[in-house]
């Protein structure tokens, strides 16, 4: 069981080279596992960990616009990182999932797959 899937996407070239773009629909999500609230507390990066399929810890940081009417979230931190070890390429498709169990090192975990 992997948990609840919070949103897929096949990466991009931005995606593979700078940050990830993730949907807006998610920071609801994030901001409840990781208890803050970007609105009321004008947080603009969040930090949390991720599990990858190797059960290695990434950490990352969600950031938002400082300006402008859209948050339009991204994804940084160790994502890099991420995508060089793991050899992800453009048209790879990551999937994040919601914690998987409590006694997870991490909120959130993720798996790709290869592009064909």
């Amino acid at each position: 069981f992997r948990g609840f899937l919070l949103f897929f996407k096949a990466l991009s070239a931005m995606d593979t080279k700078g940050w990830l773009a993730c949907p807006s629909r998610w920071l609801d999500t994030l901001i409840k596992a990781v208890g803050y609230d970007f609105i009321n507390l004008n947080v603009h990066r969040v930090p949390f960990p991720l599990l990858d399929p190797n059960n290695r810890v990434w950490h990352l940081d969600c950031c938002t616009r400082t300006t402008g009417g859209y948050l339009n979230p991204i994804i940084r931190g160790q994502w890099l990182q991420f995508v060089r070890a793991n050899n992800l390429h453009v048209g790879d498709q990551v999937r994040f999932y919601s914690k998987r169990d409590p006694a997870s090192p991490a909120d959130f975990r993720v798996d790709f797959t290869r592009a064909s």
